[in-house]
């Protein structure tokens, strides 16, 4: 099966100040993808967060959106997902940062996939939660230590599953 694709995404947005700590970002617009061989795909994407930094340089960014997702299952080339979250970054000092963060939503499938003997639509509700330390070396330098956690639950139990990941990083930027 060839997914080969093309995808543009053009959006416009607001961003402002709440208070002196609180910020907002929102941003709206349209996709294409442009698939070789499958049928092409055109909608409306969105997204936008909410940031406080109630002590500079740490800060809660809530977050949210759709979003339209490659897919893997077969017959489909795309799913929309829905999401929202929350995610703390903490100065625990000036080289050592704190990642927390939580997610979940639903993952709707547009074409109902065929199983067994049936068809029917594919929904897909998802929790997703991590913490990551970062230490910041040097300005070009850091190293990062993190944990991620996703659960997924199907209306098609062969497709739920749990999944931990424990990742560490060498981060090299100029």
């Amino acid at each position: 099966l060839d997914r080969d694709s093309d995808a543009w995404r053009f959006l416009v947005g607001v961003k402002g100040d709440l208070t002196a700590k609180t910020s907002v970002l929102l941003r709206i617009g349209w996709e294409w993808r442009d698939y070789d061989n499958r049928e092409d795909w055109d909608g409306l994407v969105a997204e936008g967060s909410i940031i406080w930094k109630y002590r500079e340089p740490s800060q809660v960014r809530i977050f949210g959106g759709p979003a339209n997702v490659e897919s893997l299952f077969e017959g489909t080339n795309y799913y929309v997902s829905s999401f929202g979250g929350v995610e703390v970054s903490h100065f625990l000092s000036e080289r050592v940062i704190l990642r927390v963060r939580g997610l979940g939503g639903v993952n709707q499938y547009p074409e109902d996939p065929t199983l067994g003997v049936g068809s029917a639509d594919r929904t897909d509700h998802f929790i997703e939660a991590g913490a990551s330390v970062k230490y910041q070396m040097r300005r070009w330098l850091a190293f990062e230590l993190g944990y991620n956690f996703l659960w997924l639950n199907s209306n098609f139990d062969e497709f739920d599953y749990t999944d931990n990941r424990v990742k560490a990083s060498v981060i090299f930027s100029y």
